[in-house]
């Protein structure tokens, strides 16, 4: 055994490699893999690290020193290994789009050029839920958060581009808000002309509106997504004991000028708020998940309505003048339109709604919540949670 003083049943002193006696609650025991690695990290680093050895070849280090590792470089690799020893959960993996770093407590987020025209709900697109969920379980490690992209790989067939291109304009606008709404999050300056022509965009976008009520029920070959749209009918009848005006499928779709389709400048059809509800000055959105889905996602779908409808509030993104015509009131949005062009809604909540979370943001929820929180907006936006067995009293 390794040579120690027993000096009561709390704590022992340990040898270091000068002969001198330190109690062990002032150091941290190594796998030879950890020590292995610390000491390669430490001279990229330039730096040195103080390395102890026991009489049965036990490793051990200071923990100041330890301590001091944090600002050591670390790789994808290294940055998935730690966090599947922190939150304890092997099963977590990073996308291939996305390469993540962390140098001098900066994580660094680049992203290829098929995660910035994908979907933001993919794993490989939705680098806010990333960086937001290490940040949660990271703190010592990360203070500041960088963003930098590859150029778009659009695909050569004519519609599936058109439809990538939405997905990148969408992308940049999200950069846009993770700068906007977090103090320590950057944007390289590489990218610092599609952030400003997205800003010089913003005062010509126009938000849909629904052209029809949604279906009473599911239709059978809806099969993608017949499980939630389903649960999103449950979930607004149930709402609606409580607060009428509970709607669901709000288009956020935007569009320069005008609601037309050669002028779409963001995903349209499918990209709609799941929920939604007015209640006296406040608008809440929610974002639903049934139980098949856990993905990381949810932090960047949830984030990017929160910050569309926050436009939309303040005006500086609107309805289009159409609206004003329409005789039909679909889905409430008659009542929404009225309540903006009167001012009347003050807050914002977004709420994500759903029965689980994908481990890195359910194991640090209140965390997240804090972080997201904390965002700088125009309009009071308060993100919550709930649970769909509380609304549905399962």
């Amino acid at each position: 055994m390794m040579e120690t003083k027993e000096q009561d049943r709390h704590w022992h002193l340990v040898r270091n490699d000068n002969g001198e006696w330190i109690s062990d609650e002032n150091v941290e025991f190594l796998t030879s893999v950890e020590a292995r690695s610390l000491q390669i990290k430490a001279k990229l680093a330039g730096k040195k690290l103080n390395l102890q050895h026991g009489y049965d070849g036990t490793l051990w280090c200071y923990k100041h020193d330890l301590a001091n590792s944090n600002n050591f470089p670390m790789d994808k690799k290294d940055l998935l290994n730690k966090i599947q020893k922190v939150t304890g959960y092997d099963g977590i993996k990073f996308p291939a789009q996305i390469s993540f770093s962390i140098s001098d407590k900066t994580l660094v987020i680049h992203i290829s050029g098929t995660g910035v025209r994908d979907n933001m709900q993919t794993d490989g697109s939705a680098f806010e839920g990333w960086a937001i969920s290490l940040l949660a379980w990271l703190p010592e490690d990360i203070t500041q958060v960088m963003l930098n992209w590859d150029n778009p790989e659009y695909s050569k067939d004519k519609e599936m581009r058109n439809k990538q291109e939405k997905h990148y304009n969408r992308f940049v606008m999200r950069a846009m808000f993770f700068e906007e709404n977090f103090e320590w999050a950057f944007i390289d300056e590489s990218r610092r002309k599609e952030i400003d022509d997205v800003k010089r965009v913003m005062p010509l976008l126009v938000m849909n509106y629904p052209k029809s009520d949604s279906k009473e029920k599911v239709e059978e070959s809806d099969k993608v997504n017949k499980g939630e749209a389903k649960l999103e009918r449950q979930i607004v009848n149930a709402l609606r004991r409580d607060i009428e005006l509970s709607d669901h499928q709000l288009p956020v779709g935007l569009f320069k000028n005008d609601v037309k389709s050669i002028n779409n400048y963001t995903p349209r059809g499918a990209s709609q708020i799941d929920i939604w509800q007015l209640e006296n000055d406040v608008m809440r959105i929610f974002e639903l998940k049934d139980e098949t889905n856990n993905k990381i996602g949810i932090i960047s779908e949830l984030l990017f309505y929160a910050n569309t409808i926050s436009l939309l509030v303040n005006g500086k993104i609107r309805f289009p003048d159409s609206l004003k015509l329409e005789k039909k009131n679909y889905r409430h949005i008659q009542e929404l339109s009225s309540a903006i062009e009167h001012h009347e809604i003050n807050y914002v909540e977004a709420i994500f709604l759903n029965y689980s979370f994908h481990p890195l943001i359910g194991g640090r929820i209140d965390r997240v919540l804090s972080i997201l929180n904390s965002g700088v907006r125009n309009v009071h936006v308060v993100f919550k949670h709930m649970s769909v067995n509380n609304i549905l009293c399962i």
